[in-house]
């Protein structure tokens, strides 16, 4: 349910205005935060200022400061910082949800995000390049400390790309010098900062991980993220030790490199089993993977591979991780899973051993260790915004099975001339959306193959049609979604005559001399043709050896890598993680041929 939004001076002021400001007396505090999920003015009492005096200029009782502020009810002192309930707001009982037209408004100006599981303030900010203040400015009653999961958020459009991470994180840490403004119980607010683990948070805070956990409604490993606003135990609560007997040591300020006649020592971790039977795309990965080993080792490198079986069980990668060959390591690819990360991760950032997961994206995990091969995923549609702005005309057709989040996506790329909009439904005449007068791009926002399917022979029926007619042929290409690579039942003919193009994390062109020259070793050496899979397990090797006889440090900057055919450019995030920003956009051309961008 949508309802409109009311921006108060108070929401307008949040981030605004220093905790420290003096107010005048007759006034109430703008700054307002959220602790323990109830509402408060943060107000700093001023000279001659009473418990009365408060109360009254708020409207509450002497009997809630107190409630809220024991310490109020012995002393009050000028520059004081007290907490104050803030009145909830009384509901209209003629209330009621946004009509249609009204929403269709609300949506020519705000993007509506749906809050995910585990989602931060600030990883939507970061998604956006919108700022923190700005969202707060838009939403009412939004808490930065706990999002409501399924709740909807208003990101302004016109802010979008405007407001760096770095600036973000500041705007938080803003907030959470107000939150420690006032006394709290046995515990102080903290902004998650790039490469924080709980380990880390748990040993410099003299605490365990459990406590963390315990104290943060259960924060995990796999929960923590750059900019939560959790809690630490404060300096006056008893110190605990910590659990487990890992040797405490300060992390490695460099990540290991190795001299050029040296001997990599390499461990890879892969889940080769599922239930005690051989997974397929696992062994594809490791059979690649083994081929860029034998690549470097053919260029004059001198590498030692370890291979571990993960079976998908964090409890074997602890394992594992006890275990002194890991340790020994100086380069680890894996494991695949983001939920088997933590454990590694500790011994590589002590050691200053890089750390390759060359499969998932890394939601949830930081770390200045940790490479990611798979693309960023608030970069997957940045090689859509050139055509999408180029001046062609721009159709979005619709059908019963649209892909919301492609929708919102491309939506937030078209400049504000606009676009136009066809709903495809069998037997509607697609046809009418052509014509030889302008070019057009055709956004097609369908996620189920069948449909697309339909929907490209629809188009090129049509366009078959004019032509037989006499007229020009159409100018148009088709803009499909990032999962269209994966249809496997579509006649790629259809592909080539709808000039079609989309965005894939992986692409790899067997037309291609190097795909070509891949393509005869790996059948040679293990008689079957190599999968997607494959080609990143050479990548991984050849990538990553490589860098371990540089200086790995350096070595990804500003450069991008292409090892077959996909390229790779690393960047360092605000969260500490080395990701790849390379999407590839894959286009089909009317002469049968292919183009990678």
């Amino acid at each position: 349910m949508y309802r409109p939004i009311l921006i108060t001076a108070a929401c307008l002021c949040i981030g605004l205005t220093p905790v420290s400001a003096s107010a005048p007396q007759s006034q109430k505090s703008e700054t307002i935060v959220y602790i323990g999920g109830e509402k408060f003015y943060i107000h700093t009492v001023q000279p001659g200022q009473t418990l009365y005096s408060i109360a009254r200029l708020y409207g509450v009782s002497e009997q809630t400061l107190v409630t809220y502020n024991p310490t109020m009810a012995d002393v009050l002192k000028a520059d004081q910082n007290v907490k104050i309930p803030v009145p909830a707001p009384q509901m209209q009982p003629d209330e009621a949800p946004l009509t249609a037209r009204q929403e269709k408004k609300l949506r020519k100006k705000f993007i509506l995000h749906t809050v995910e599981a585990h989602e931060t303030l600030y990883a939507i900010s970061k998604r956006y390049g919108i700022s923190v203040e700005t969202l707060l400015e838009d939403n009412e009653n939004l808490d930065p400390t706990h999002l409501t999961i399924g709740g909807t958020l208003l990101v302004r459009k016109k802010e979008v790309g405007k407001t760096s991470n770095a600036e973000n994180l500041a705007e938080l840490e803003e907030y959470k010098e107000k939150l420690n403004s006032v006394p709290t119980d046995g515990f102080r607010y903290y902004v998650v900062r790039p490469g924080d683990t709980m380990y880390s948070l748990a040993h410099a805070n003299r605490t365990t991980e459990q406590t963390l956990s315990e104290l943060n409604e259960g924060l995990s490993s796999a929960t923590l993220k750059a900019g939560a606003i959790i809690k630490l135990p404060t300096a006056d609560t008893p110190a605990e030790q910590p659990a487990d007997t890992l040797t405490v040591r300060p992390p490695a300020e460099k990540l290991l490199t190795l001299a050029p006649d040296a001997a990599l020592r390499l461990s890879l971790l892969l889940p080769a089993t599922t239930d005690g039977r051989p997974n397929a795309s696992y062994t594809e990965f490791y059979q690649g993977f083994l081929l860029g080993v034998d690549r470097l080792r053919r260029d004059g490198r001198s590498v030692r591979l370890d291979v571990f079986d993960t079976a998908h069980d964090p409890a074997k990668v602890a394992t594992l991780v006890a275990d002194s060959a890991l340790a020994r390591s100086q380069l680890i690819v894996g494991p695949v899973y983001e939920d088997e990360l933590a454990p590694v991760l500790r011994i590589a950032e002590q050691e200053g051993i890089p750390v390759v997961s060359p499969l998932a994206t890394i939601d949830h995990t930081h770390s200045d260790v940790l490479f990611q091969m798979a693309p960023d995923p608030a970069r997957k549609y940045a090689k859509l915004a050139r055509p999408l702005n180029s001046g062609r005309r721009v159709v979005l057709i619709y059908s019963q099975h649209t892909d919301t989040a492609f929708e919102q996506a491309v939506k937030a790329l078209i400049p504000d001339v606009g676009y136009e909009t066809f709903r495809y439904e069998q037997g509607s005449n697609i046809g009418s959306i052509l014509s030889a007068r302008d070019s057009a791009l055709l956004v097609v926002l369908s996620g189920k193959e069948t449909e697309v399917d339909s929907i490209l022979a629809a188009l090129a029926s049509a366009s078959s049609n004019i032509i037989a007619r006499g007229h020009s042929a159409p100018q148009y290409d088709v803009i499909g979604g990032p999962h269209w690579n994966r249809f496997g039942n579509i006649d790629r003919n259809l592909f080539f005559k709808n000039r079609v193009n989309f965005i894939s994390t992986y692409h790899a062109k067997r037309d291609d001399e190097r795909i070509r020259t891949f393509d005869n070793r790996y059948i040679s050496a293990f008689g079957s043709l190599p999968t997607l899979y494959s080609y990143r397990g050479y990548d991984a090797a050849v990538l990553f050896g490589s860098a371990m006889f540089d200086d790995i440090n350096g070595f990804f900057d500003d450069e991008t890598f292409t090892p077959l055919q996909t390229p790779y450019r690393f960047t360092r995030t605000a969260d500490g993680n080395r990701v790849n920003t390379e999407w590839v956009r894959v286009v089909y051309n009317d002469n049968y041929t292919i183009t990678l961008e």
